[in-house]
């Protein structure tokens, strides 16, 4: 089995910013865009972020986006185990017969503390929609643009079926080279079953019946633009988020739709893993990727890396990987790691050990 793992290098000749590279290019698209709430969403964020202390402004400008989550979780963490501590301690209070300082609690709720908790988690919500918006409009132009990922097209269709795709990123470069191939769709290509309802378009145009099963799965790891979480549980894709795949059967328009989505109001939560020290895998859908990931790993007698340049941050991650280090040092798998970094190369080479063979190859 060969396992093709990558990063954000992987989506870079697509047009897709690298990790440093994302709020700066964000920014810069909700300037100059036309969407007025990709551009209210942005506003949103540096309004929200200006109001914090001056000590995490400098924090939340830096442009590397695993820094500004960082420091809005680490907030949100220090304000909820502050306040289960004071709900403990008054209950021990209660049981103990004694009279509970309310003026106490009050002031400490009330302070500047969670005033910045408050405005941090408005700050995060802001991004996070800015995020949105900007995959969403990426997605949209995705569609007419197959020369963009073209670089593509060789390696992933070498691939044979039972050989899996590892992506870290939210983008659907990946899926839809696949697709474009005839080999992937997303009822089966995720790494869960999702099915889907085909029919005709509002109108009657288009053609209906069953997407063939994907012959290599694509398992993000991190998630995926355009994928919501259900208000009871479990997740759907969005309806633009498909009909920009723009399926097709014998040139006929295939119109496709997820039964989960809501039919009218706006979109849940995305199903996002944002560059955080602090990663929550909640999702079940989630957890079944990443599951199937690690058997992957566990499984490959080849493993080849495209510009994913190993963060600190990615701590789950890097404990999903550990096993190829195992597998390296008993002669089970071979691993190459293609990145055009010399730091990421130094990282990786600590990692994997002298075993891995590494380059600074860029997909061209």
């Amino acid at each position: 089995m060969r396992v093709v793992v990558f990063g954000a290098g992987a989506s870079k000749r697509a047009g897709y910013p690298l990790a440093g590279e994302l709020l700066p290019t964000i920014g810069k698209a909700a300037v100059d865009t036309t969407l007025t709430n990709f551009k209210t969403a942005w506003e949103s964020w540096e309004e929200k972020r200006e109001e914090l202390p001056d000590e995490y402004k400098h924090l939340l400008a830096n442009p590397n986006p695993e820094i500004t989550f960082s420091l809005i979780d680490l907030l949100e963490a220090a304000g909820d185990e502050s306040t289960r501590s004071r709900i403990r301690s008054a209950r021990q209070e209660l049981a103990e017969g004694r009279n509970i300082d309310m003026a106490a609690y009050e002031a400490f709720w009330d302070s500047p503390f969670y005033e910045h908790i408050a405005d941090a988690r408005a700050a995060r919500a802001a991004l996070l929609e800015c995020l949105k918006w900007y995959f969403s409009f990426m997605h949209h132009y995705d569609r007419e643009r197959q020369t963009d990922r073209a670089y593509l097209k060789d390696l992933l269709g070498q691939l044979r079926p039972g050989d899996v795709v590892l992506t870290l990123n939210w983008d659907t470069t990946a899926e839809r080279v696949l697709g474009e191939l005839g080999r992937w769709n997303p009822t089966t290509g995720y790494g869960f079953e999702h099915p889907l309802v085909l029919g005709s378009m509002p109108g009657g145009s288009g053609d209906s019946g069953e997407l063939d099963p994907s012959e290599i799965p694509v398992l993000k790891l991190h998630g995926s633009f355009g994928w919501y979480s259900c208000l009871g549980g479990g997740l759907y894709f969005g309806d633009m988020f498909l009909a920009e795949f723009g399926f097709e059967r014998e040139a006929r328009p295939l119109y496709v739709k997820d039964p989960l989505a809501p039919s009218y109001g706006p979109e849940e939560d995305p199903v996002l893993l944002y560059p955080s020290y602090l990663k929550r895998l909640d999702n079940k859908e989630l957890q079944t990727v990443w599951q199937a990931a690690k058997r992957a790993l566990e499984e490959a007698d080849q493993v080849e890396i495209w510009g994913y340049s190993l963060p600190a941050s990615d701590t789950a991650v890097r404990t999903l990987l550990n096993v190829l280090a195992f597998r390296l040092e008993q002669e089970e798998a071979a691993v190459v790691v293609h990145n055009p970094n010399a730091e990421a190369r130094a990282r990786w080479a600590e990692f994997l050990g002298p075993r891995a063979q590494l380059d600074d190859s860029r997909l061209e």
